[in-house]
């Protein structure tokens, strides 16, 4: 299938338009979250959504200016498109 023919929509990057990023495991996201940094998944379609260790959880925040506790599925386990921001 062709990126043409993908009916799935686009997603957004969190990045800057132009700027690139190499992208991680999960796990090395893991790592740089416990180094105090923000990760984020380029397949995510939403520039505000991303993971930090808040008060010894992983926690996501989201659009809406909130944080949630993140509970971690398999897709996001599986997922190599893990970026710092």
């Amino acid at each position: 299938m062709t990126e043409q023919q993908n009916p799935l929509p686009k997603a957004q990057s969190p990045l800057p338009k132009g700027q690139k990023q190499e992208t991680m495991s999960f796990g090395d996201a893991l790592l740089r979250v416990t180094e105090g940094k923000k990760i984020t998944r380029l397949e995510w379609n939403d520039k505000e959504a991303y993971g930090i260790l808040q008060n010894t959880f992983l926690t996501l925040h989201k659009s809406d200016g909130k944080f949630y506790t993140w509970t971690v599925n398999d897709g996001d386990i599986l997922a190599v498109d893990w970026i710092v921001i």
